[in-house]
């Protein structure tokens, strides 16, 4: 054949086809023609997860049939099942599409006839054997014809699959929580646009993601511009037992500061026995978060975190300064285009073209999505060139006034954020990696700070927020603190704040009167007492070296003199991996997380006080210990060995110095 080949040379001789499949062309013209026959077969692709002799063919994403199908031989059973039992069943939750790429559903030609408006029949040859077609009359040649047909699959993906599988939920009055499609994209597919019918876009992000990813913007992304309260993540997935509760801490920060207020934990490996000497796996994969995990017993404050703090990231509606267009091509995801090179300080929330086209409006000069969503700034993609519906569109903004910033037209991002008239919205030079979100509620502007370093931050903020009353609300304890306001000119207000490393918390601005204490920064410390300690880790006594479990400390020290104005602090150097605390035999408070402190003022006495630390490392040490037995000396079975005796050791015990210290003010 010739490299390009013309619509005009090729012939549909489907109607020759006898019904055994025998071609009888008998007018057949003159010359040499190269016939190629097409059909459709199942990939034979099985489900990615269950047991090896219970594995089903995937079900055809790309027609209501096959999500119907798959609801009814797969979800109906086991919503049947649960329900049969007396339980209740409220949700269901989809992971990612992990099964590899479709390209072909029975009603293709008709779909893409009716989403692309014309036949795709005669560039099937590009399909199947990569040939060149081009169509004089309709002027579309195969890359054309390409686009046209990943963006068909998209289309079908999003409507007829997760669609109707959040249709077929509602009947039964559940909700959906669905990857759709998740950060693989093996297939074909729009990842903001596919979430819009889902009732909970959901993202994941695993243990090694300590920076966060772009998948969960995806997520808040999608659920920011379709409206929606909730964005889930897929959390923690492959986290292991080496995790301390703080460094799990450090992979929700990111997540909540990229939008994600719900959590889905991935996953808790089902632990039936309760006589703590065996320890189910998962195949090697560790699911650390069970309650085989001897720092479990002590998780609680972990768990009492998350509920604040997504419940505080589920108020109000989202403020983001600008709107990332990601384009029209498929696949497609955040990740996937150059991000723009946006200042510390500033937010955004990407989004394609179903958006652009049926959601965004333009108003006083803002992009304004139908919940009053708005930006101040939409943003090009630096890769694509515009279809010509989105540049009529983009175009329509432009012209009643949205600012719009192309990368091609060499204007520096930093002058379209000024001609915008975007200041930062959280801005603190000294801080190097400042994590946030801002969600706005009728009453009040909600900011989730976090410092995503190893370093301290003492610092005047400020916020891009006039209000007269600031708040610290702080997720680790519950408390709540009033704040002092350095200034406020009715368009920023500045405070000083300081923040441990990796430690996080809620600035809450409002116009009512706070009636809250005064958070006030001591002028006058003094040492009360101090201590030093080892890692366990580090003991050259393998039964201290390998201990996993809690061990006790126990101690006196004195305090001559308890002063009403004063604050009384126990400080950590470093915890392996979770203490709780009892002054004079009353429990004082759980310590896990920066900035390893608590106030232990309510239970100190002038003279002499009794302190007891009980402290609990992971399950990590043990399993290393294990690893450096015969088998029939270690002390917990396990269905998958997950250590090798050579793995390293996690720190453990108290580490360092314990300080309790007098703070006046």
């Amino acid at each position: 054949p010739q490299e390009l080949l013309s619509t005009d040379g090729i012939i549909d001789v489907s109607d020759k086809l006898a019904a055994d499949g025998t071609l009888t062309w008998t007018d057949a013209p003159q010359g040499r023609w190269l016939l190629m026959r097409f059909m459709a077969v199942t990939t034979g692709g099985h489900t990615k997860h269950g047991r090896a002799k219970h594995l089903g063919l995937e079900c055809d994403k790309l027609s209501v049939e096959g999500a119907r199908q798959h609801w009814q031989s797969y979800t109906r059973p086991v919503i049947d099942s649960i329900r049969s039992h007396g339980a209740d069943v409220q949700n269901v939750c989809m992971d990612s599409h992990e099964a590899g790429p479709q390209n072909w559903t029975a009603t293709l030609p008709a779909d893409f006839q009716r989403l692309r408006g014309y036949d795709m029949r005669p560039f099937l040859p590009t399909m199947a054997a990569g040939l060149l077609v081009r169509s004089p009359k309709l002027k579309v040649q195969s890359p054309k014809f390409l686009y046209d047909l990943r963006r068909t699959i998209a289309d079908l993906v999003t409507v007829n699959y997760y669609g109707e599988f959040n249709r077929l939920c509602h009947e039964e009055g559940l909700t959906l929580t669905a990857q759709a499609v998740g950060g693989a994209l093996c297939l074909a597919s729009d990842n903001i646009e596919v979430k819009r019918l889902v009732d909970k876009p959901q993202g994941e992000f695993w243990g090694y993601q300590t920076e966060g990813n772009y998948d969960i913007k995806d997520c808040s992304s999608a659920a920011h511009v379709y409206g929606k309260q909730i964005a889930s993540g897929e959390a923690f997935t492959d986290i292991t037992y080496k995790h301390s509760l703080a460094d799990i801490k450090n992979l929700a920060d990111a997540a909540y500061a990229f939008g994600i207020n719900e959590f889905v934990v991935c996953a808790s490996a089902y632990q039936a026995d309760t006589t703590g000497l065996r320890l189910n796996t998962a195949n090697g994969r560790q699911y650390a978060l069970n309650r085989m995990n001897t720092l479990w017993p002590l998780s609680r404050p972990f768990w009492d975190y998350q509920a604040r703090c997504s419940w505080m990231l589920r108020q109000g509606k989202p403020v983001s300064d600008c709107c990332l267009y990601l384009g029209d091509e498929v696949p497609m995801r955040t990740l996937a285009h150059r991000l723009p090179p946006l200042p510390q300080g500033y937010d955004f929330d990407a989004f394609t073209t179903d958006a652009l086209l049926h959601r965004m409006t333009a108003r006083e000069g803002r992009v304004v999505l139908p919940d009053g969503v708005s930006y101040a700034l939409m943003l090009l993609p630096s890769e694509e060139v515009l279809t010509p519906a989105a540049r009529k569109k983009v175009d329509e903004l432009m012209a009643a006034g949205v600012k719009v910033w192309d990368p091609h037209g060499g204007q520096p991002l930093s002058e379209a954020l000024s001609e915008a008239g975007l200041t930062p919205d959280v801005d603190a030079p000294a801080a190097k990696h400042l994590y946030f979100c801002h969600r706005r509620t009728d009453e009040s502007d909600i900011y989730f700070l976090n410092n995503h370093s190893d370093e301290a931050v003492d610092e005047h903020f400020t916020f891009r927020v006039g209000a007269s009353s600031a708040e610290l609300w702080n997720p680790v304890t519950g408390e709540k603190q009033r704040l002092a306001t350095e200034s406020n000119d009715g368009q920023t207000t500045t405070i000083h704040l300081t923040m441990a490393p990796r430690e996080s918390f809620f600035v809450v601005f409002s116009n009512r009167l706070s009636v809250l204490p005064h958070k006030e920064e001591p002028v006058e410390e003094s040492l009360v007492a101090e201590f030093a300690l080892p890692d366990w880790a580090q003991s050259s006594d393998p039964r201290i070296r390998y201990y996993s479990g809690t061990a006790t400390y126990t101690t006196t020290f004195a305090l001559q003199k308890k002063s009403k104005k004063a604050t009384y602090r126990l400080s950590f150097n470093q915890v392996g991996s979770v203490a709780q605390v009892f002054v004079n035999g009353r429990e004082a408070g759980i310590v896990w997380c920066s900035p390893w402190q608590l106030d232990v003022t309510l239970y100190i006495n002038k003279g002499v006080n009794r302190l007891e630390i009980r402290v609990a490392n992971s399950l990590w040490n043990r399993l290393v210990g294990d690893a450096n037995k015969p088998e029939g000396e270690r002390q917990l079975q396990q269905t998958t060995p997950l250590a090798q005796p050579t793995d390293e050791l996690v720190p453990s015990g108290l580490i360092g110095k314990v300080s309790i210290v007098e703070l006046k003010p």
